[in-house]
């Protein structure tokens, strides 16, 4: 195809002048989120991958269990929460959860953007 530009499992984020990113964090974008491939320093572009299963930190330990293929949703700084509230009822979507999480986990194995 002529029009193909890319393939769509990575995209460019440029690092915020207020913001340093270690490999593995997660970026939230409006509307997708990405992992961080690797570290990046404010104003350095660095390469987030769109697809795939991560270990992703949740932002607090789960008070239940989460059964596999739940849905779990990013806040603003970058963790995963398994329950939409009152204080935030339009969290983004980041993924479902790959595996089961136990009551007390502080991590999930995600499957993001799906």
């Amino acid at each position: 195809m002529q029009n193909s530009l890319r393939d769509g499992r990575a995209v460019d984020y440029l690092v915020p002048e207020e913001a340093e990113i270690s490999g593995g964090d997660l970026i939230v974008f409006p509307a997708m989120v990405a992992v961080a491939a690797t570290d990046g320093l404010p104003g350095q572009t660095i390469a987030c991958i769109t697809e795939g299963v991560f270990e992703l930190p949740l932002a607090a330990a789960a008070t239940a269990a989460i059964a596999q293929g739940a849905p779990l949703y990013a806040e603003a700084d970058g963790l995963l929460t398994p329950d939409q509230n009152e204080e935030a009822p339009f969290l983004l979507q980041a993924g479902v959860t790959w595996e089961a999480c136990a009551k007390g986990e502080t991590h999930a194995m995600v499957k993001i953007n799906c």
